[in-house]
């Protein structure tokens, strides 16, 4: 490909990609639409590396206390713990707080 090209193929494709990402339907082409820029574009190509090393500082996860998180798997826990046969028959997982702490 020619240099300019490359660039509005890029475009090209990432606007075609932010349309198709609210739809379940088009995930397959989604796919395919992916799969064809990793066979044009290499992994050294300057648009797909990031050289600045900038990333976002603002964004910041809370995380839940062990306590408030307890609290919460048990409310959840309760919901679900009617009288019916159907819902004794549903099994749940319960995650630890180091699990959810993990991840």
């Amino acid at each position: 490909f020619v240099l300019g090209s490359k660039f509005v193929l890029l475009r090209i494709c990432n606007k075609l990609l932010k349309v198709l990402s609210n739809r379940d339907v088009d995930a397959n082409f989604a796919g395919s639409v992916m799969m064809m820029m990793t066979k044009v574009f290499p992994l050294s190509e300057r648009s797909a590396v990031n050289v600045l090393g900038s990333f976002n500082v603002v964004n910041e996860t809370l995380f839940e206390d062990e306590e408030e998180f307890e609290t919460k798997a048990n409310a959840a826990g309760n919901v679900g713990s009617g009288s019916s046969s159907a819902s004794s028959s549903n099994t749940t997982t319960t995650i630890g707080y180091e699990f959810y702490k993990t991840f």
